[in-house]
């Protein structure tokens, strides 16, 4: 994927898994449209008619596939611990957002997904969503973990609570 190539009028759509079982990639007619995932969302299609639904479209060049960089995908992934999502979010949900994000430099990117926990992280990301069934949320949350027993708020690499002691915590 070149920079060059990205440099456009065009509207770059990701799709995360969801919106590839959807199949409203086969709807989209728009010369002005992109549309792009990663190999893992690729993975992730395991059902016959999902899986020939995906191979029409990337035989006629409806879904492109990207790999971010592995640079971005640790970035991406520091700022969802700082935000207490890291343990809800797969690491497909990581690169979709890391290759929204690399994308994000060239034209305006949506993100298609029906996945809160990604919809809060491109919130804090800047990057535009839009959802395939679901209503979406509206504002972005940080997530803090708190102790089970005593309801201390946690950090994210914290094993035990250090007020009382307790390793009951999330």
């Amino acid at each position: 994927m070149r920079g060059e190539d990205l440099k456009s009028n065009k509207r770059l759509l990701v799709f995360d898994t969801g919106a590839l079982l959807s199949k409203i990639q086969l709807q989209m007619y728009s010369d002005n449209i992109e549309i792009y995932t990663t190999p893992s969302v690729l993975e992730e299609v395991k059902d016959r008619e999902s899986r020939e639904a995906l191979e029409v479209s990337l035989n006629i060049d409806r879904v492109r596939i990207a790999q971010p960089s592995e640079a971005t995908i640790t970035y991406i992934s520091k700022l969802a611990d700082s935000l207490g999502y890291l343990n809800k979010l797969s690491r497909t949900d990581i690169e979709v957002a890391s290759l929204a994000y690399e994308l994000n430099k060239y034209s305006k990117v949506t993100v298609l997904t029906d996945d809160y926990d990604l919809q809060n992280l491109l919130l804090h990301l800047n990057i535009e969503f839009a959802t395939v069934k679901t209503k979406g949320i509206r504002e972005a949350r940080i997530l803090r973990n708190k102790c089970r027993v005593c309801g201390y708020p946690l950090k994210s690499n914290d094993e035990e609570c250090p007020v009382c002691g307790s390793k009951s915590i999330g």
